[in-house]
C-alpha cells in the first residue's frame, strides 16, 4: 500500500486498503461470533466457568486467561478477547493454534 502511494499508484493503493479493511472487518465479526458462543448467559463477559470452558476448548490454561484479563476483574470482555486474539495474529491463527495443539496431543490417533 505504501509502495503504491510512493509510486503514485493511488487507485491500486485504495484497492489494497479496501481489501485490508475487509479482512479486518471479517476478522472482527468472527472474533465476536466466537466470543458469543462462549458467552452462554449473554452477559457480554466471559465469567470464570465460561472462561474455563473456552480455555479448555482452545487448549489453553490459566496463563492465557490471565493475559486476556487486562483489568484483572476475573472476567473477559469482548474488547479484551478481541485485543488478545489480535495480538495472536487474528482468528485464523487462533484456530490454527488450536488445531496444532489437538494434533500434537493426539499422536496416537491416525
Amino acid at each position: 500500500c505504501w509502495k503504491c502511494l510512493e509510486l503514485g499508484k493511488y487507485e491500486q493503493a485504495q484497492e489494497e486498503l479496501r481489501r485490508t479493511r475487509s479482512v479486518i472487518e471479517t476478522d472482527i465479526q468472527q472474533i465476536t461470533e466466537a466470543f458469543r458462543r462462549f458467552d452462554k448467559d449473554g452477559s457480554g463477559f466471559l465469567e470464570a466457568a465460561e472462561c474455563r470452558h473456552m480455555c479448555a476448548y482452545l487448549g489453553w490454561g490459566s496463563e492465557e486467561w490471565s493475559l486476556m484479563d487486562k483489568d484483572k476483574d476475573s472476567k473477559i470482555s469482548l474488547l479484551e478477547f478481541q485485543n488478545f486474539v489480535g495480538r495472536m495474529g487474528g482468528i485464523r491463527q487462533l484456530f490454527e493454534q488450536r488445531r496444532l495443539r489437538i494434533s500434537t496431543s493426539r499422536k496416537d490417533v491416525c
